[in-house]
């Protein structure tokens, strides 16, 4: 059993983060406890409450990791594109193979539910507002003199039917759930949806 003074705050933070990225990579968001999470690292479930508020608290500091490095991903593919056009098919294929690749930590982003009257993390909303921006910067050169409003309004829709897709794809309730299938759905989506706004 670990004892208090064994690693700084931030040591036992970075530590309980991890054992619980592994235990919901390994057994899903329904299987993390706080009990499980103490075991992994040798310190009791007292000590979890130390360094965060509760179970909760841990949970949204987690999230706020896959989100930054879903963040990462879809820059680092919207960088590469060659053209605003292809940015916005690599934003939506970035964020797929996300989720097949990643998919107990990105379900948890969004099954994760604080208990009533308990505010969000700013910090949280900050990374998804960020990871949002993305795909508005993308497709704001398609809209040629139209708003950024118009831009981050269409970023919104698109992520929401993307994300629709993947959530489907994810979980195994489309027929074929494997992400090229996925891929397809969406590269359609994308296709229409830039076709109908260039009208």
């Amino acid at each position: 059993m670990g004892r208090r003074g064994e690693h700084t705050r931030e040591e036992y933070r970075a530590m309980a983060m991890n054992a619980a990225k592994e235990i919901v990579r390994t057994e899903g968001f329904r299987g993390l406890t706080a009990r499980k999470i103490a075991a992994a690292i040798g310190y009791t479930v007292g000590s979890l409450y130390l360094v965060f508020k509760n179970l909760d608290d841990l949970i949204v500091q987690v999230n706020e990791d896959t989100m930054s490095d879903l963040h990462g991903s879809i820059g680092a593919a919207v960088n590469e594109a060659e053209s605003p056009e292809k940015a916005v098919y690599a934003c939506a294929n970035a964020y797929l193979d996300f989720g097949h690749q990643n998919p107990h930590l990105w379900r948890m982003v969004f099954e994760h539910k604080l208990p009533l009257g308990q505010p969000l993390h700013e910090s949280f909303k900050a990374k998804v507002a960020e990871t949002f921006a993305l795909c508005a910067r993308a497709l704001q050169p398609l809209f040629g003199k139209q708003s950024a409003a118009i831009a981050d309004l269409s970023s919104h829709a698109l992520w929401a039917g993307i994300h629709g897709i993947c959530m489907l794809s994810v979980t195994g309730k489309l027929e074929s759930a494997n992400v090229e299938n996925a891929r397809l759905l969406t590269d359609n989506l994308i296709h229409n949806y830039l076709a109908g706004a260039r009208v």
